[in-house]
């Protein structure tokens, strides 16, 4: 396990020790577990490279997205301390020249940000989408299987852990 993690760090990223603690506080310093959780962020961005390539708030189509609310933190965390991400969907919308990427990169770039502070490392997320006024052209536009595949992806790579803790937690019950 330990020389698989270095060896995928090293060829895929340049990183540095803020970025490496990420994982390894999301996991109660387990370094083991934070290994697995590295390489499936790895997977998930190798799989889905649309979406993380070309992060930047100045591409006129995702800063549109941003400030006009598309996905945003709410200032209060949960009672479990995580924070809460409030998404607008109908807010995506081809008539503003949006495209499904710009909507994948927003969503990256809000979770990267978020993810550099040590209480949503340790705590996680938990998401809102507010679905009034979507339409049905919005979501097909969207491609049904695709934000199926990305919601999948997103969840066994990073909620998955939080679930099978508290499933472990039951059984034990």
């Amino acid at each position: 396990m330990f020389s698989s993690f270095f060896r995928l760090l090293f060829y895929f990223f340049i990183v540095d020790d803020e970025f490496l603690l990420r994982f390894i506080r999301h996991r109660r310093n387990n370094f083991d577990e934070a290994c697995k959780i590295f390489e499936r962020y790895l997977k998930v961005r190798d799989a889905y490279p649309y979406c993380y390539k070309n992060l930047d708030i100045c591409d006129e189509s995702v800063y549109d997205l941003m400030t006009r609310g598309y996905m945003f933190p709410l200032l209060e965390r949960d009672q479990h301390g995580r924070t809460v991400i409030f998404g607008r969907c109908a807010i995506f919308t081809k008539k503003c020249g949006h495209r499904p990427t710009d909507l994948f990169r927003a969503i990256a770039m809000t979770l990267e940000t978020l993810l550099d502070n040590e209480d949503n490392q340790r705590n996680g997320f938990v998401y809102i989408f507010d679905q009034n006024g979507v339409s049905l052209s919005e979501v097909t536009y969207l491609g049904v299987l695709e934000m199926r595949k990305l919601a999948q992806s997103g969840e066994v790579s990073i909620l998955n852990d939080k679930v099978n803790q508290i499933l472990k937690k039951r059984k034990k019950d």
